[in-house]
């Protein structure tokens, strides 16, 4: 079969109306895909109201067949579709049989350029890309979210931790010389008696309104003196 070169302009590229015998007016619209490998040409055909939408991938020029049509006005829609390396084109060839009347009227025989469906490849490929972009995007605000929530908990168990120090540093009642030297009255008494009696009576004359509590050194100082009158 003779290939002859096919202006994008003419045939059914991308659409014509094409008349078929004993049906009438056809719409075909049609589009090459050469952004996939190999490239796809899809081809829709309106008939009688009804629309048969078929895609065709690049393969070695084998004719594949499609029906179409209604029940009773049946149709075959045959598509030979390929890539010529030698031109870095497609060439089509693309035929409506009515199944009927046995009539063939064609609407497609030739080359279509490479750039007829390249212009819209950085659109297609940026579209493709997009829920990529979007999924890496929640995922780096999941992980953002995450490590403040962390953080913040960090800090603020910190200042608790500090709180509660501080609390109890300053609850606790200071110890008396005494109990912080480990040196009792006892053991002054037994040392010196004279100076524990004026110890005593030191105490005994002088005692803050505020104190609740007579500290180690007196109270023990009491208990010697009663033992020391007995």
């Amino acid at each position: 079969m003779s290939r002859t070169r096919m202006s994008v302009k003419s045939g059914c590229y991308p659409s014509c109306n094409l008349s078929l015998p004993r049906i009438g007016t056809v719409s075909i619209l049609s589009r090459l895909d050469v952004c996939k490998s190999p490239a796809i040409l899809t081809l829709s055909v309106m008939s009688d109201g009804r629309r048969s939408l078929n895609t065709f991938v690049a393969g070695n020029q084998q004719q594949e067949v499609r029906t179409i049509g209604n029940e009773y006005w049946p149709m075959h829609l045959r598509v030979s579709f390929s890539r010529v390396e030698q031109y870095d084109e497609h060439f089509v060839e693309a035929c409506i049989e009515t199944v009927r009347t046995g009539n063939i009227s064609c609407f497609m025989n030739g080359f279509l350029p490479l750039e007829s469906g390249a212009t819209d490849c950085s659109t297609h490929k940026s579209d493709s890309n997009f829920p990529m972009v979007l999924l890496c995007i929640i995922l780096a605000t999941c992980f953002l979210m995450i490590g403040i929530t962390v953080t913040i908990s960090l800090v603020q168990s910190s200042y608790h931790l500090g709180s509660e120090t501080s609390s109890s540093g300053v609850g606790s009642a200071p110890k008396s010389n005494s109990e912080c030297n480990g040196f009792g009255a006892s053991d002054l008494a037994k040392s010196n008696p004279l100076l524990t009696m004026l110890n005593m009576k030191n105490s005994q004359s002088y005692q803050p309104e505020n104190q609740l509590k007579p500290p180690c050194n007196i109270t023990h100082s009491t208990a010697f003196l009663q033992s020391f009158k007995q």
